[in-house]
């Protein structure tokens, strides 16, 4: 209880939401990276099937390349070293297409 009065449990109090502010901005730096993921593989599959030159292209085709895009970037990761340059060569375009 002493301490308490000396300003302690303020500064548990200041720690506790301190780490709840840094938590949520944790959280919101994870789904950016999911997003811009995302969005990169959905850009590697248009330019890659070239759906990016057409002016109409169904859903059932951009879901499709989506799909196969998504599979060969996860299927190329598996490479030990250059795996890990494709996802940032693919997650960078990403994040700069959602800002």
């Amino acid at each position: 209880m002493a301490l308490s009065l000396l300003g302690l449990g303020a500064v548990l109090a200041a720690s506790a939401a301190l780490f709840a502010i840094l938590k949520w901005i944790g959280a919101v730096y994870l789904i950016l990276l999911l997003a811009g993921f995302l969005t990169g593989v959905f850009c590697v599959g248009d330019v890659g099937f070239g759906l990016a030159r057409r002016e109409t292209v169904s859903r059932a085709r951009r879901l499709g390349s989506f799909a196969a895009a998504l599979v060969l970037v996860m299927l190329l990761a598996l490479v030990p070293i250059l795996g890990s340059l494709l996802l940032f060569a693919v997650l960078l375009p990403g994040i700069g297409a959602l800002s």
